[in-house]
């Protein structure tokens, strides 16, 4: 394995320094410098351009590779809660340090072509083992501390309070951190961003359990000719931070909706992005809050804009300020994201994430999705 690395090193002209206080690795080409955990995680931001941009991707993404496997030996994947229970000899507590590649790992999109390289598309998209955080310990008590608020002045919207406890949160955080977030800068939304596709035993259906009853059981399809029963949350957990300078926001929009998703039962390894087979599509959002001790950052409903769009249901802002463990939820577009052409929903709100304005604490949140048929 230790002639991979020297390979990845020597084809990407890169330069090695070790630093024994930290075992810190930096990496630099072409002028730009990357750290051992930047390639861990896939946060590498490139400055070449065409062509040669692609072949530094992949180079990069091969000597990432490479790194985790030098870094961790014993790489194997927990899939247990995917179908089935963690082994007891496999099985920590969240608060464990364990090894990074048995709590966590990345995973491919089915259906992808994949090279020597491994997969692109997934560099920051990750599972976990059971081990990493399971959420059925509360699960006898279902919905017990859960409440549900409706916002006024937002049609459909409300929030769920008590969804995960303090230390739960803390947990999320703690192990999307490992995980490694990315930062976004893409003029609508600028953002630190990993994506986490969770357990459906061990932390979707367990999360879904404590809110099922809070939640419309039925809903009325887009042109409000069916109704859609509803089935479960999404296991694809987009998962979010943003700093507390000025400037990280989610600017106005809608939000669309999507199919159920999961990751592959047999191997755990693999993204499915459509696991019901067009059955299942999600109508509202899952926001959830871990944590709010920050000043500004509040989830802002605004009304229809002409060129944007938004419900009319929504006669002036709305300012919802983010609460610990508390989920907001509101209706989504109903268009799949390839569905342009699509007329979105009527109530489906125009919405932003503001701009935190004060304190040195990030603000992470959870972008979830309520399912129902389709």
């Amino acid at each position: 394995m230790a002639s991979k690395g020297l390979w990845a090193c020597a084809c990407m002209e890169m330069m090695i320094m070790m630093m024994s206080s930290s075992r810190a690795i930096a990496f630099s080409h072409g002028g730009a410098a990357f750290s051992k955990n930047a390639l861990v995680s896939g946060r590498v931001l490139f400055s070449a351009e065409g062509r040669g941009r692609h072949r530094v991707e992949k180079m990069v993404n091969r000597a990432a590779r490479d790194i985790r496997m030098m870094s961790t030996p014993s790489a194997s994947k927990d899939v247990a809660g995917m179908g089935g229970e963690a082994p007891e000899s496999r099985s920590f507590k969240a608060t464990s340090q364990g090894n990074r590649m048995d709590r966590f790992w990345n995973v491919r999109l089915k259906g992808e072509e994949e090279d020597d390289d491994g997969s692109i598309w997934t560099n920051g998209v990750w599972g976990a083992s059971t081990g990493a955080l399971d959420l059925r310990e509360r699960e006898d008590e279902s919905n017990a501390d859960v409440k549900r608020e409706d916002i006024p002045g937002v049609s459909g919207a409300f929030l769920l309070h008590n969804v995960l406890s303090n230390a739960e949160c803390d947990m999320v955080v703690d192990l999307t951190e490992d995980m490694g977030y990315v930062e976004f800068d893409l003029k609508k939304n600028t953002h630190a961003a990993v994506t986490w596709v969770a357990s459906k035993a061990a932390v979707v259906k367990p999360m879904f359990d404590r809110i099922k009853t809070l939640v419309p059981g039925m809903l009325p399809s887009a042109d409000y000719e069916t109704e859609r029963e509803l089935v479960g949350l999404n296991a694809r957990l987009r998962c979010y931070r943003y700093q507390p300078d000025g400037a990280q926001t989610f600017r106005k929009h809608m939000d669309d909706s999507f199919p159920s998703q999961g990751l592959e039962v047999t191997d755990g390894n693999t993204f499915v992005w459509d696991d019901s087979e067009g059955t299942h599509a999600s109508m509202l959002t899952f926001l959830l809050y871990l944590t709010d001790d920050f000043n500004g950052g509040h989830t802002v409903f605004h009304p229809h804009e002409a060129g944007i769009g938004g419900s009319k249901g929504v006669r002036s802002s709305v300012s919802v300020a983010p609460v610990k463990g508390s989920a907001l939820c509101f209706y989504q577009t109903q268009n799949l994201g390839y569905e342009d052409d699509e007329v979105p929903f009527a109530l489906a709100p125009l919405h932003e994430g503001s701009i935190l304005s004060g304190g040195n604490v990030p603000k992470y949140v959870v972008r979830s999705d309520i399912l129902y048929t389709v």
